[in-house]
């Protein structure tokens, strides 16, 4: 985990707790039903979202949303989406805005 986190280069394991879900197939579900709502709203909706970039996982009924997005707008509307989810209890976003990358212009290369 520590190595798929941006800017995390160490973790503390001593003070690492980790518990299960006390609702682990219902989770998978609702996980399931919001990747599948930010899909249907990227190909067929009008809101914004960040499809590719933006990671769930939920645990006993809290969503947990994390990556990245290209602006607020796309982050306000993965939230709503997923709150419109049965069974979400909260909602939890640590998503953050980057700048969108840019191409840089080609440099034409000569031949001799």
């Amino acid at each position: 985990m520590v190595q798929s986190t941006k800017g995390v280069k160490d973790v503390n394991s001593n003070e690492l707790k980790i518990t299960r879900s006390q609702q682990p197939f219902t989770d998978t579900a609702i996980t399931a039903k919001i990747k599948g709502l930010y899909l249907r709203e990227k190909l067929f909706g009008a809101a914004d979202v960040a499809v590719m970039s933006i990671n769930v996982e939920t645990k006993n009924g809290v969503v947990h949303l994390t990556g990245e997005a290209d602006n607020s707008t796309q982050i306000q509307n993965a939230v709503a989406l997923a709150k419109t989810v049965d069974g979400v209890k909260s909602v939890e976003s640590r998503v953050k805005v980057v700048a969108p990358k840019t191409t840089s212009p080609s440099t034409p290369v000569s031949q001799s």
